[in-house]
């Protein structure tokens, strides 16, 4: 039993070691696969770096040896990682969501009626609030009943005003708007 314990005492270091290159090497491995959906030239190398230390003070314990408990170092883990991961998403994650969130609102560059017409967008809202309001009005008195949802039937309405009244500002050329707009005739 003695021989066991002195192997493991023995290499101790270089079982940390390994554990330490294995685990920056997931990292790393992740870190290059997740480049194409993130844009990390906003992350600050202060938050990376307290990160690694979190990391670093996980797997290795090296505060243990001037009395410190492990599980103050496991705390520490947990604090400086919690501060990397609300860093990352404030600002990666977030942006990037709320830019989805606009390109898909109404006017934005993801819609047809931003694509298919050929205004500006101050003028795309503007006319979308108008005719919107419009459609709510109509929908709200043709309601058959009282829990019938009516948002399609509006985004629709909303749609079928623009092809009636911006008709000068079409455009058939880009890919699906003839189809779109011969759709709400």
């Amino acid at each position: 039993m003695g021989l066991l314990q002195d192997f493991a005492r023995k290499y101790q270091k270089t079982y940390e070691v390994l554990k330490l290159i294995l685990i920056v090497g997931a990292l790393v491995y992740l870190f290059e696969l997740s480049k194409d959906l993130f844009d990390y030239t906003q992350v600050n190398g202060f938050f990376v770096g307290l990160l690694v230390f979190g990391i670093y003070l996980f797997i290795i314990n090296p505060l243990q040896k001037f009395g410190l408990s492990y599980q103050a170092e496991t705390g520490i883990f947990v604090i400086t990682t919690t501060v990397f991961v609300f860093y990352f998403f404030a600002t990666v994650l977030y942006p990037r969501v709320l830019a989805e969130e606009e390109a898909n609102a109404p006017c934005g560059a993801n819609t047809m009626e931003f694509r298919c017409y050929s205004i500006s967008k101050g003028a795309c809202k503007s006319a979308w609030e108008y005719y919107e309001s419009g459609c709510k009005t109509e929908a709200e008195t043709n309601r058959a009943a009282p829990t019938k949802l009516v948002g399609g039937g509006v985004k629709k309405c909303v749609h079928r005003n623009f092809a009636k009244h911006m008709a000068f500002n079409q455009r058939l050329d880009q890919p699906g708007c003839r189809s779109f707009i011969d759709s709400l005739r």
